[in-house]
């Protein structure tokens, strides 16, 4: 009797299962790759495939309650993403949602609009060249705008001040103020003439702008003219005297003020050689890019903006608007 041959079953391989074969591949493949390529680049480079570029996200935090805002984010955004070069995924978040919270709350935010970028942007020509608008945080990219709603406002803290006390006058009057500045010199008459007509009701504080140049030298030169309280004495001097700075070398120009206020000792020297207020003065900058300013000078009535000298009858219509 013939025995049966024993048929083997042959293996056949359906288009998923080779589908499955190829991924391991690719991923092992992957693995044993250069880790700092991202998956889409090496696909590109090991099998020519281009993927594209994708979206990159972008999330408009504002204030949907505000009224004709000064300006129309999104109408630009068109004009922005041509410029990127890149097609963006937007997101509008309003603070009133419990996103906008979270991101307010978790970016201590002082100010409204801002953009969140997706990482994704440091990979863009645009960024290069504007990355000094861009503020990293974990894994987000932050834009802040020029502001037109302030979630808060600035305090006195330590900084100088003259008439009423800050956080009990009805106007407090926050300056950020550089002593390089034509502008901040223009408004100095400005400000003496408040402090005559409001002298129990303003609050007028002072805070340093370090725009670069022998500012926080001279910064540091009226904070420590303070220690002998002589601070809005050598302030005057400082803005009164700009001119001076054309002829002079930085230390003999404050120098003669010390001179003049009568306070040239070597309590004063140590001061100046030791920069004794260089980390107030940049805290105090730092201070004013978180809320928005970015020029000089800024003034903060209360919770209202001034930018930029105004004459006095400008500030005075600001000042009575609180006092009504």
């Amino acid at each position: 009797m013939a025995k049966k041959r024993k048929t083997s079953k042959k293996f056949k391989l359906n288009p998923w299962m080779i589908t499955s074969i190829v991924l391991v591949i690719i991923l092992g493949l992957f693995i044993a790759y250069d880790k700092s390529v991202s998956f889409k680049t090496f696909v590109n480079n090991t099998f020519g495939i281009e993927t594209g570029p994708s979206k990159i996200g972008v999330a408009i935090l504002e204030d949907s309650s505000i009224e004709n805002p000064p300006y129309d984010i999104a109408k630009n955004m068109d004009k922005l993403q041509d410029e990127i070069g890149r097609e963006l995924k937007i997101k509008d978040v309003d603070i009133s949602s419990d996103e906008g919270k979270k991101y307010v709350k978790d970016y201590d935010l002082k100010t409204l609009p801002v953009l969140f970028f997706d990482k994704e942007i440091d990979e863009t020509d645009f960024y290069t060249k504007s990355a000094s608008f861009f503020t990293e945080e974990g894994d987000t990219y932050m834009v802040k705008l020029q502001p037109y709603k302030y979630l808060q406002i600035p305090t006195a803290g330590d900084a100088q001040h003259e008439g009423a006390t800050p956080g009990e006058a009805p106007v407090t009057i926050i300056e950020y103020s550089s002593f390089t500045c034509p502008h901040c010199a223009d408004m100095k008459d400005v400000m003496n003439k408040v402090m005559e007509e409001y002298p129990d009701k303003v609050s007028y504080v002072y805070k340093n702008f370090d725009r670069g140049g022998p500012d926080e030298m001279l910064s540091n030169a009226a904070e420590c003219a303070g220690e002998h309280d002589k601070f809005w004495e050598m302030n005057a001097y400082l803005m009164d005297n700009q001119a001076d700075l054309k002829d002079k070398k930085v230390p003999d120009f404050i120098d003669d003020g010390a001179k003049k206020l009568g306070i040239k000792n070597k309590s004063f020297d140590t001061c100046i050689s030791e920069n004794k207020y260089a980390d107030k003065i940049k805290a105090q900058t730092d201070e004013a890019l978180e809320f928005g300013v970015n020029g000089t000078p800024g003034f903060f009535v209360n919770d209202n903006f001034i930018g930029g000298a105004v004459p006095y009858e400008k500030m005075k219509s600001v000042i009575d608007s609180f006092l009504q």
